[in-house]
């Protein structure tokens, strides 16, 4: 791509928009990891441990989106897993 999609992305809602690129494939997958505290989601770029698999996490303390303030999805972003 040669620059933005849309210089102002708000004049671009609602209406249809034509643009050449090249796609990426988008791998991510959320699981939650359960200890006796309870769930705690962990998004990552590598698949899901195995069902029952014992695994430690590192990572990042996330949100998917904030909105007004407010921070909505907080998750683990995962960088390392053993």
């Amino acid at each position: 791509m040669s620059g933005p999609v849309v210089p102002n992305m708000s004049v671009g809602v609602g209406n249809q928009l034509a643009h050449r690129g090249v796609g990426n494939q988008l791998a991510l997958v959320i699981y939650p990891l359960r200890e006796e505290t309870g769930d705690l989601l962990v998004s990552t770029g590598l698949g899901p441990p195995g069902m029952g698999a014992e695994v430690r996490v590192k990572g990042s303390i996330e949100s998917m989106a904030i909105i007004g303030g407010q921070s909505f999805g907080l998750h683990l972003k995962e960088s390392q897993r053993w």
